[in-house]
């Protein structure tokens, strides 16, 4: 997020290891009745949520932790606790799983705060409820985030200052989460703008309430919903001022900020070396150790994953990085420290002089863009109808088109998919869209999770990890059980 002077206070929760001691006052936190006066003080708080997800523990790295190495795409080569979670060996006692959740439900106080203060500032309805429904938005996607992490979790749907509350605090069935979820999408959809001025897109918009009610509705199988809810962003996309971009190569392009493309993004910012922790650090992480290349080699991909994009696709060149110029002279992947396909979507935008800061970047990170809507309302539209209609060809088929642009030069590949395909084959096709347009965005993961796809992916004959047991969720951070018993511990981890 371009530095903005937001006035923001971090919302101190007491379910999270960042609390020291549940018996003593908080200091420095304000209830939000006492805090809240007038719009600004409401959009402080929202801002502060945006600014924890615009953060190194959260969208800037914490969270592709853990949402790529458990795909078929990214593996982890040397990192002890990111292999863990890439072979389903995980500890509910490493700090990469503790440390997003403290991150995230400090995304939820934030916004719970500002839901909590929205009611007492002097304002119209309409702006109260505009500011509501920001916050309500941002709470659901992080809700979502989490109960597809970790299943069950605690919901809290208000502010919570007072620690005898924390030590009743249980886990929250996920059923229950989701109509939490969809709740707050609804009101979302009915008071968003469709646009903020500037034509940011680093904040939710009725467009991005729609898409993401759009995801969850396909994460639960509810194809016509899902169906509904894309359409409409489809539909209305020249109101929300959507598209595909013409170049795949632009939307990985720090210097191109705000595309039509982009329905949602954390939006970064490299200001100086000081090491902040709101700068974008997937460059160095999904790049080439080493000082001249300026990366960690934290994660990479593997042969076997670059050998099944096909060689005349756009995107494989785009999202793979199999060379890079090491004093002057042009390596080949196999000549790297850690000799592996790396991921060339983050590496394009590194920025910084010392390695010791870890080169990062301010480069933009798609939460969601226009390329995905046209997917979840192909694949929806698909399992509705028991197989493809005219709209599920076209609008995988817009997705494909883009991709025949081979950066200015048009090619034949891919081609459109043509009628005639089954149910099962167009699925097919679909899964593996998803696979090569949205690789390494942390969408894979969860396409594997919502479908039921281990066995097909990790035990099948193109299998590139030789797992035999997975495990969809992560385990509860042991550090959080220990401050409040009453969360349990997810099966097969205690």
């Amino acid at each position: 997020m371009k530095k903005h002077n937001y006035i923001f206070f971090i919302v101190l929760l007491f379910i999270s290891a960042a609390c020291n001691k549940l018996d003593e006052n908080p200091i420095g936190v304000l209830a939000p009745e006492s805090f809240f006066r007038n719009k600004a003080d409401a959009e402080a708080s929202i801002m502060g949520a945006y600014a924890s997800m615009v953060n190194i523990d959260d969208y800037g790295a914490r969270y592709f932790y853990l949402s790529e190495p458990p795909s078929d795409l990214t593996i982890a080569p040397y990192d002890a606790s990111l292999i863990e979670i890439s072979s389903f060996d995980n500890d509910p006692n490493e700090m990469t799983t503790g440390k997003w959740w403290i991150a995230v439900y400090k995304i939820i106080g934030a916004a719970n705060n500002a839901i909590s203060g929205i009611p007492n500032i002097k304002e119209s309805d309409e702006v109260k409820n505009r500011l509501m429904a920001e916050a309500m938005a941002i709470r659901a996607h992080t809700y979502f985030r989490l109960v597809r992490i970790y299943g069950d979790v605690p919901y809290l749907g208000e502010f919570v200052n007072d620690p005898a509350t924390v030590k009743d605090i249980t886990r929250t069935p996920v059923a229950e989460i989701y109509q939490h979820i969809i709740n707050d999408l609804e009101f979302a959809i009915q008071h968003l703008p469709n646009s903020y001025s500037g034509d940011t897109r680093s904040r939710v918009t009725k467009g991005t309430a729609y898409t993401i009610l759009a995801d969850v509705y396909l994460t639960l199988k509810e194809w016509g919903k899902a169906a509904e809810n894309a359409e409409y962003v489809i539909n209305h996309a020249t109101d929300f001022g959507y598209g595909l971009v013409d170049d795949f190569k632009d939307l990985f392009d720090a210097s191109l900020n705000h595309l039509k493309e982009n329905i949602w993004i954390c939006d970064f910012s490299f200001v100086n070396n000081s090491y902040p922790y709101d700068y974008n650090y997937l460059g160095a992480l999904f790049s080439v150790s080493g000082s001249d290349y300026g990366g960690w080699s934290t994660f990479t991909s593997n042969v076997a994953t670059l050998n099944s994009f096909d060689n005349r696709d756009y995107r494989k060149k785009i999202s793979f990085l199999t060379e890079a110029p090491y004093k002057g002279v042009i390596k080949n992947y196999t000549e790297f420290g850690w000799p592996l396909p790396h991921i060339n979507k983050w590496y394009g935008s590194l920025i910084g002089t010392s390695q010791e800061i870890g080169y990062p970047t301010d480069l933009n990170v798609n939460v969601y863009r226009y390329a995905e809507v046209l997917l979840i309302a192909s694949e929806a539209l698909n399992e509705i109808n028991s197989g493809p209609t005219a709209k599920a060809y076209d609008y995988i088929n817009q997705v494909r088109a883009r991709a025949r642009n081979y950066g200015g030069t048009m090619t034949n590949f891919p081609a459109d998919l043509q009628p005639g395909m089954s149910q099962e084959e167009f699925f097919d096709a679909v899964m593996e869209e998803r696979r090569v347009e949205l690789a390494f965005e942390c969408k894979r993961w969860f396409d594997i999770c919502r479908r039921n796809l281990f066995e097909k992916v990790f035990a099948g004959p193109n299998s590139t990890e030789p797992h035999t047991t997975w495990q969809k969720l992560l385990p509860i951070p042991q550090s959080e059980i220990d401050i409040n018993p009453n969360l349990t511990q997810n099966p097969d981890y205690n």
